[in-house]
């Protein structure tokens, strides 16, 4: 309440659709709990120039940040050039964005269906974005000892199937480290068939890590 009272400006939030990001009915909670203390709406940029700015001056060479924060959720499809270009002014006007994304797919129902599955590479047109902000999304899956478990049907006993638990691998339960106001006073984190980020070197960008898997993945 204090800082709401404190704070001369609030930030605009946006959820961007169009590349397809998570639909509106499973981000309702996100985008209610963020509603309560920011303004919050959901846009297409589709390659226009209003969507993500709004010009100062009259020749519109001059643009303020329409939003503080902008959060791209789980897309599966490709950025135009023009989407990227915008997405990249934004960040170079001061910017926020939250990049919420998969490098590959893969779901536990291809597996309730079948004893193998397959994942699937996502050519998103963001990676060489990510790459020049320092950021490698690899298309790998990470395993870890340190994971959650899953229940197993084992055998019959009458007409009762009988279950076991045995480690999923491709569900690392991650310890959040304490030293950041975002990872703070977390408990423990169940990810699954989560991919790798690699760091790249690159002059005035600096890296913190919030998330680590254990020294057994």
């Amino acid at each position: 309440i204090i800082r709401r009272i404190t704070t001369d400006k609030t930030p605009n939030i946006a959820f961007i659709e169009g590349h397809g990001e998570t639909a509106r009915l499973e981000s309702a909670d996100a985008e209610r709990l963020l509603a309560e203390s920011y303004p919050v709406e959901r846009i297409t940029i589709n390659g226009k120039l209003e969507s993500l700015s709004v010009a100062i001056d009259d020749e519109g060479k001059q643009r303020l940040n329409k939003y503080d924060l902008l959060i791209i959720s789980d897309p599966d499809s490709s950025f135009s050039d023009a989407d990227r270009f915008l997405i990249d002014q934004h960040i170079m006007r001061g910017g926020k964005i939250i990049w919420a994304v998969d490098p590959l797919v893969a779901d536990m129902d291809s597996l309730r269906l079948a004893q193998q599955t397959m994942a699937i590479p996502r050519e998103l047109g963001i990676e060489e974005m990510l790459f020049q902000y320092g950021a490698r999304l690899e298309k790998n899956m990470v395993l870890d000892r340190n994971c959650e478990e899953i229940a197993i049907v084992t055998g019959m006993m009458g007409n009762q199937p009988q279950t076991e638990f045995f480690p999923w691998y491709f569900k690392p339960i991650i310890i959040p480290k304490d030293g950041h106001p975002i990872t703070t006073n977390l408990d423990p984190i169940i990810t699954e068939f989560a991919s790798t980020i690699d760091t790249i070197a690159r002059a005035g960008i600096k890296k913190t890590i919030l998330l680590e898997t254990s020294e057994n993945t």
